[in-house]
């Protein structure tokens, strides 16, 4: 209700909605991962795991056999499903299949560039329209492409299905368009073609086109739209938005929104974030920029901090300690 009722918030809807658009329309692989859940959730993941394994040291490596466990964990798809996905990911160039230096025998999976690229793609996506609307630093920073920031975002990231299944029961209309193939991005097309008045845009063979669908299946789902009570048929094949349609769409739009600030902020006070701030301490006494530990006191793993890290300045305060020798709290 609060973002709602920010002065720049219907800006900050028409931001998003744009982003989105222009990201899948810049690259295929982006709508056909707005297109499939369990690909978006996967992706989550493996932006997540990978970005705690490279801050944390003693963080467990990310394999396929882990993130078929958290994905089965979530409560998605079958071991042979999710399988196909990774080798679908590794055909699109997403990740890639090394060996563990570690233990040969161990085959990890590697984010690569083009991964990076759409993870930083989607970010910015969301930090854009939330720099509008919040202060927060780390919004700020995602949304100027930080890549430290978004590592300390995505460290923290870990995808909350119950959080996700209660937003949707807010939202049930909005649920029919989320948990389509392609649905919501088939809704945002058709919302931007209204709002610039292009009616080319709105037909099923421009929209098909757009998302990467086949047209039965645009019919399909704004039928059901229309159902929902969000969209009105006025011919056959020509759909406008209902009059309670803003009203829930910028609702969720602010649930989405909310959600990411309220990641970016929970980052915050991580051990990656507390040893960030460490480490811009050490810089400030001269300590020549050493490398600093700090154990965590619930994972018990220690945390090696590389240049160039987004610090957050914050009131707790953490003790400095040369490397190999761990920080305690005051």
């Amino acid at each position: 209700a609060e973002l709602v009722q920010h002065p720049d918030f219907s800006e900050a809807v028409r931001l998003y909605v744009r982003m989105t658009l222009d990201a899948c329309r810049q690259d295929l692989a982006v709508t056909k991962l707005f297109g499939n859940t369990t690909q978006h959730v996967a992706f989550s993941l493996i932006a997540t795991l990978s970005a705690r394994a490279a801050q944390i040291e003693g963080a467990p490596p990310l394999t396929p056999t882990r993130l078929i466990a958290e994905i089965k964990g979530m409560g998605f798809s079958s071991h042979g499903k999710i399988e196909a996905l990774i080798n679908r990911m590794v055909d699109q160039g997403l990740i890639g299949r090394v060996r563990w230096a570690d233990d040969g025998r161990v085959t990890l999976l590697q984010p690569t560039d083009a991964f990076l690229a759409m993870d930083s793609v989607l970010n910015r996506m969301h930090a854009m329209p939330a720099a509008l609307l919040t202060d927060d630093p780390l919004v700020r920073a995602i949304a100027n492409g930080d890549r430290s920031a978004m590592l300390l975002m995505r460290s923290a990231a870990m995808p909350n299905i119950g959080e996700a299944a209660a937003m949707l029961q807010r939202a049930p209309a909005i649920a029919h368009f989320v948990m389509s193939e392609a649905g919501w991005l088939i809704l945002l097309t058709l919302v931007d073609a209204i709002w610039r008045g292009d009616v080319r845009a709105r037909r099923y063979e421009a929209i098909a086109k757009a998302c990467a669908v086949t047209r039965p299946h645009v019919r399909n789902v704004l039928l059901k739209g229309r159902e929902q009570g969000l969209l009105l048929q006025t011919a056959p094949g020509v759909f406008l938005l209902a009059p309670d349609f803003v009203q829930v769409f910028e609702a969720w739009i602010a649930e989405v929104l909310a959600a990411f600030i309220g990641c970016c902020r929970r980052s915050q006070r991580t051990p990656v974030a507390a040893a960030a701030r460490s480490r811009q301490r050490a810089r400030h006494r001269g300590d020549n920029g050493r490398p600093v530990s700090i154990r965590c006191l619930t994972k018990h793993a220690h945390l090696r901090i590389p240049d160039g890290v987004f610090a957050i300045d914050a009131p707790t305060p953490i003790r400095i300690a040369p490397e190999q020798q761990p920080c305690r709290r005051p």
